[in-house]
């Protein structure tokens, strides 16, 4: 199955928005709902992952961690690595200490926790923009979701579909009420208060596919067979006509849903509700999914905005960086952050075309050597940052030495 343009698409607003949300965050207030449409697209994607598989039931669990470790290790973890080394010869020095303590959690996924207590709100460190992994909370949420969901999957193997999309639905209510209920930063942050949105986008699929392979209700086509054994004089336009509405509805649902989607996400220097927003973005996303699978012609099938989509992981990991550089070397005018926006996705396409594009053709062995590789680098300049440092900058002076004892300076 190759991939839905209008979902490319889709994927290209979603960064889009979560770009123009940070670099003008006073003017594009409700952007960060770009990532509430990628946790609905990733819900989605691993259902179908799952779902579509016939193996037995260990196969697909190896199956899919080895495809998700595939997918998004080999760019993150060259990003922190990348990102560690320009810490030495690109930004100040006074950055390198918040920047190493924040490379752990956002190696091992877990920085989504270091920004629920009141002083590291991620609004407030989006304000400051020194820690360049800022950003990286949402792939720690994604990733926490990978270890939930084998016992999703294991209700629909066990249960079966029906049952098992009543449970779903239980859980998907349970976290939105502890979205609702809990403070903004716990629900900001952590998995188990975004589920909801994640388990939207796997119910869509769940019920594309049993209406896909929903078998044919053999006594109601008996029904329609006269006596004579033919089939009843039902006039083939009739049905054709039936098709062409249903089609123009559903395109028209379409077309209303993305005007919508693209005026909550790209509206001007007002703010919404942030609940009810999420909301409706993960309601609308989650019918656009379903009915753009229905259609025979995508709604969004601009080649620009698929593409755009297809460098939306590598350009969400870069452009925060560069967003951070400007921020802290005082570049605030439009014309900068134009030009940053650029760079950002320069550097995307670069990446995505040398390195991304490489390594998914990369078998397994490879690909884990090459993960062992690219974490293991990034953990040595995290152990051995002060002799770095020292190598890079000289050692450090104590001022206190310097102010009773000058001349040996």
């Amino acid at each position: 199955m190759g991939k839905r343009l209008d979902l490319q698409c889709l994927r290209g607003i979603a960064i889009l928005e979560v770009l123009l949300f940070h670099f003008w965050p006073k003017e594009f207030l409700n952007g960060y709902i770009g990532v509430d449409l990628f946790f609905v697209l990733s819900g989605y994607l691993i259902s179908m992952i799952l779902h579509r598989s016939s193996l037995p039931l260990l196969e697909v669990f190896n199956s899919f961690y080895y495809s998700r470790i595939k997918r998004i290790f080999p760019a993150y973890l060259l990003f922190i690595l990348l990102t560690l080394i320009s810490l030495f010869f690109i930004f100040p020095v006074t950055n390198i200490d918040i920047n190493m303590d924040s490379a752990y959690p956002a190696l091992f996924f877990y920085t989504n926790f270091l920004t629920v207590d009141g002083e590291s709100r991620y609004e407030a460190m989006l304000a400051v923009a020194d820690n360049l992994f800022t950003h990286t909370w949402s792939l720690a949420v994604e990733i926490q979701f990978y270890f939930l969901v084998p016992l999703i999957y294991l209700s629909s193997r066990f249960l079966g579909i029906p049952k098992s999309a009543l449970l779903i639905s239980v859980l998907s209510v349970a976290s939105l009420l502890f979205h609702l209920l809990a403070d903004d930063n716990t629900s900001f942050n952590y998995v188990l208060a975004r589920l909801w949105q994640f388990l939207a986008g796997y119910m869509v699929y769940l019920k594309s596919h049993v209406e896909r392979t929903k078998p044919v209700d053999k006594q109601t086509e008996m029904k329609e067979v006269s006596l004579e054994g033919l089939p009843p004089k039902k006039p083939a336009e009739e049905s054709s006509a039936s098709s062409t509405n249903t089609q123009i509805l559903q395109e028209g649902a379409l077309r209303l849903i993305m005007i919508v989607l693209l005026v909550l996400g790209f509206t001007f220097r007002y703010e919404y509700n942030k609940d009810l927003l999420r909301g409706i973005t993960t309601i609308l996303a989650s019918i656009f999914i379903y009915l753009g699978g229905k259609v025979k012609k995508p709604i969004l099938n601009l080649e620009s905005l698929s593409y755009l989509g297809d460098i939306s992981y590598i350009l969400y990991l870069i452009h925060y960086p560069v967003h951070v550089y400007l921020s802290l070397n005082g570049y605030k005018s439009n014309q900068a952050k134009c030009m940053a926006v650029a760079l950002s996705i320069l550097l995307a396409v670069l990446v995505h075309e040398l390195f991304e594009k490489f390594y998914l053709k990369l078998k397994k062995k490879p690909i884990l050597a090459l993960v062992s590789l690219l974490y293991a680098g990034s953990i040595l300049i995290v152990v051995f940052r002060s002799q770095i440092e020292v190598a890079v900058f000289g050692p450090k002076l104590d001022f206190r030495e310097v102010l009773l004892n000058p001349d040996a300076y």
